[in-house]
């Protein structure tokens, strides 16, 4: 009697998948790791920061909330984004933006920048995992995405060690070379995400249901977050709760106060700042005092 062929359940599941599966597997999951990476690196240098700037301690831990704020909105538009022109150009955007955002906080001047770029990473980041998870599990089988996403999950809490270790060592090093940059280098490793990122638009497929999906499109659109949210009957209801959402956010942040004396949320003093050129502010200002460096 001839050997029966091993079914696929009989099959170690791990040799279902083959080269092409893995590869866009260990790239999306190198995307979290970063991810988490370069989203912790805040809480490492918060106290040089605090120091740096003189900000009270409501100021910095503001700085670790903004990224909140921008989320909602990060997944909401890298999303769409990811729906119109593919998974993989998402993610590569993605990593792109919160590694400039992240380098570009090694050399900001002063407290306000440095509010405005952890907006940026938390915009990014939200899109980062959103696209990275629909990339690997529209890549696997489907009796196997419960184990994809799960594993993907798993490379933020190796991007929070790795951040923990490089802290430990690479922190001390440049602070003892160039006292005042131990926490600058610390962002400065935060462009890793962008060569990721040129590999994956070098090597990765885009996701084989997404591919699928773009050739049996119609000439119809098909509809993505934007269009689901703001059209139809509701369109005007769910602008308003889109704005309402977004004022309330910066209302709810702490207070500091402003070049003109007046006592506001923080972005709302570095908008009125930026807007209205006020006056420099003394020393004691959060927003823009800083030491040399």
């Amino acid at each position: 009697m001839t050997a029966q062929p091993k079914t696929t359940t009989q099959v170690p599941w791990w040799r279902q998948l083959d080269r092409t599966k893995w590869k866009a597997f260990f790239a999306a999951w190198l995307g979290v790791v970063l991810d988490g990476y370069d989203y912790v690196l805040i809480s490492f240098a918060l106290a040089e920061i605090i120091r740096t700037f003189d900000l009270s301690l409501v100021q910095g831990a503001s700085l670790v909330s903004a990224a909140f704020i921008s989320r909602w909105i990060g997944g909401l538009m890298l999303g769409a984004f990811g729906d119109r022109f593919g998974r993989r150009p998402a993610m590569i955007v993605s990593m792109g933006l919160f590694a400039v955002a992240s380098v570009a906080m090694a050399f900001a001047p002063s407290y306000a920048l440095l509010f405005l770029f952890r907006l940026i990473v938390g915009f990014a980041m939200a899109g980062e995992y959103s696209t990275s998870a629909t990339y690997v599990i529209e890549s696997w089988p489907k009796h196997m995405r419960n184990k994809a996403s799960g594993f993907l999950l798993s490379g933020f809490a190796f991007g929070v060690i790795l951040a923990a270790q490089v802290d430990k060592y690479l922190t001390p090093a440049v602070e003892a070379w160039h006292p005042g940059w131990g926490w600058r280098a610390l962002f400065l490793t935060g462009i890793a995400p962008i060569f990721v990122a040129l590999y994956m638009r070098r090597n990765l497929p885009e996701a084989d249901e997404w591919e699928q999906a773009k050739r049996e499109r119609t000439r119809d659109r098909e509809p993505d977050a934007f269009h689901v949210l703001f059209s139809g009957k509701r369109r005007i209801l769910n602008i308003l709760g889109a704005v309402v959402a977004s004022v309330a956010l910066m209302f709810i942040l702490p207070r500091t106060w402003c070049r003109d004396g007046r006592l506001l949320s923080l972005p709302w003093c570095w908008l009125r700042s930026s807007l209205f050129s006020l006056p420099s502010s003394t020393p004691s200002d959060g927003l823009s005092a800083s030491r040399s460096w």
